[in-house]
C-alpha cells in the first residue's frame, strides 16, 4: 500500500469512500476542496492498495484568533478508511502526513472537530465546547428581503462573520475558500437578509433530514436580528420579541454585562450561545429556532 497525494483520477473513489463511511454530502465537500484554487488536490492524501483508494484524509488551512493574536493552524477533515483495511494503522499514517505537512507550512496549532475520544490517540485534547444543536421545524419561506446567498454576497458574509466573532476570546473564522464552498454547497443553504440593498443578516440551514438546524446566524443590528426572528424561520410575534428582548437584558445584567456596551439585545442573543442558553426556554424558543452558533 502507498500513501500519496490525491490525484484527479482518485476523486470518484475518494467521494464514494467518504459517502459510504460518513455522510453523502462529504463527497461534495471533498470535490469543493480539491477544485478550489486555495486548496487543490495537494490538500488531500490517499492510501492506495493497487488501484483502489482505501483510506483518505484532508488537511485544511485555518487561523485561530486568541484575543488579538492570530495563530496559523491546520484542521484534519474528511477522514475515512475502507472497512476491509481498518486496523492497519492507515489513519495514523495519514495523521502523520497531515501533521508534518502542517508543521512544514508554519502552522502552530492543530484543531479537530471529530469523534469523541478517538483523536486523543493522536495527541489532541478537548479545548472548546460547542453548544448543543437546536432543532428547527421548517425551512424559511420566501419573505421580503430573505433570499439564498450567491457568490456576490461573499464579502458581506465575511464582514458579518467578523462582526459576530468580534466579542469572542477565541475564534476560528471561515477562510475565504470555506465561505465559497458553503455558498456553493448543495447539502446546505446559506440564506441572507437583504435590507436597503445591503446584506444585513445571514444563516445557514442544512437540507431537511431527521433534524433541521440553523447554523452561524449573524445580524448587523437589532432590526436585522428582529427580521430574522420574525421570519418563518424564527416564527416570533411582536410580543415574543418584546419578551425576548427584556429577558436578554435581564440575563446580561445578571452576568454583569452592560447591554449598552454589548449592543442590541436581539442581535447579541443570536451571536452568543451562552446568553441564549441562559434564557428561559419558553422565551428563547424563537431565537433557538434561528440560532445554533458554532463557537469556533
Amino acid at each position: 500500500m502507498v500513501l500519496r497525494t490525491c490525484r484527479p483520477a482518485d476523486l470518484e473513489q475518494v467521494g464514494a469512500l467518504l459517502a459510504a463511511r460518513g455522510d453523502p454530502p462529504d463527497a461534495e465537500d471533498q470535490r469543493l476542496v480539491v477544485e478550489d484554487p486555495d486548496t487543490g488536490f495537494d490538500a488531500t492524501a490517499v492510501v492506495v492498495d493497487g488501484d483502489r483508494v482505501v483510506s483518505t484524509a484532508t488537511l485544511l488551512p485555518e487561523t485561530v484568533r486568541v484575543a488579538d493574536v492570530v495563530v496559523p493552524a491546520g484542521q484534519v477533515e474528511l477522514v475515512a478508511t475502507d472497512p476491509g483495511h481498518e486496523g492497519r494503522g492507515l489513519v495514523r499514517a495519514l495523521m502523520g502526513w497531515a501533521h508534518e505537512r502542517s508543521r512544514a507550512r508554519g502552522d502552530l496549532l492543530q484543531v479537530m472537530i471529530g469523534i469523541p475520544y478517538f483523536y486523543r490517540l493522536f495527541g489532541y485534547e478537548y479545548a472548546v465546547d460547542i453548544p448543543p444543536a437546536r432543532p428547527v421545524r421548517d425551512l424559511p419561506l420566501p419573505v421580503p428581503g430573505l433570499r439564498r446567498a450567491t457568490p456576490a454576497d461573499l464579502p458581506a458574509l465575511a464582514r458579518l462573520q467578523d462582526a459576530a466573532q468580534a466579542g469572542a476570546d477565541v475564534a476560528m473564522p471561515h477562510p475565504a475558500a470555506r465561505l465559497r464552498w458553503l455558498v456553493a454547497h448543495e447539502a446546505t443553504t446559506t440564506w441572507v437578509l437583504e435590507r436597503d440593498g445591503a446584506v444585513a443578516g445571514s444563516v445557514r440551514v442544512p437540507e431537511p433530514d431527521d433534524d433541521l438546524l440553523a447554523a452561524e446566524p449573524t445580524a448587523v443590528d437589532a432590526a436585522a436580528a428582529e427580521a430574522l426572528l420574525a421570519s418563518p424561520l424564527g416564527g416570533a410575534t411582536v410580543l415574543d420579541l418584546r419578551r425576548l428582548r427584556r429577558a436578554a437584558r435581564r440575563a446580561m445584567a445578571v452576568r454583569g454585562e452592560d447591554a449598552a456596551v454589548r449592543g442590541a439585545p436581539l442581535a447579541t442573543v443570536l451571536a452568543d450561545a451562552t446568553l441564549l442558553d441562559a434564557l428561559p426556554e419558553h422565551l428563547a424558543r424563537p431565537a433557538a429556532r434561528v440560532a445554533r452558533v458554532l463557537s469556533a
